[in-house]
């Protein structure tokens, strides 16, 4: 008869990862960018994981990929407007 079961490798299951990995309340400077209800994680880990993100910190790094992505935008702006103060950057025609 043939087996129609992938083997499992030393301990690890065969396909995704069924655990849940522990929803910790942020703490520090997180808790300003990282819901604190637990409920508003927990949806945002499961959107997040629709979208291929898994992990144990992946609501924590989404939320700081999102800051950076804010910040961006300003930092570049503002150093695109000292530099052409600064007579770096050529004038516009």
């Amino acid at each position: 008869m043939l087996a129609l079961v992938r083997p499992v490798e030393a301990g690890r299951a065969a396909g995704p990862s069924l655990r849940k990995t522990a929803d910790t309340t942020p703490q520090g400077l997180l808790k300003s960018l990282i819901p604190e209800d637990r409920s508003e994680r927990v949806q945002i880990r499961f959107q997040l994981n629709n979208a291929g993100w898994t992990g144990a910190h992946a609501v924590r790094n989404f939320f700081l990929m999102r800051l950076a992505l804010a910040m961006l935008g300003p930092v570049i702006l503002l150093t695109a407007l000292g530099l052409a103060q600064t007579a770096v950057l050529p004038d516009a025609v």
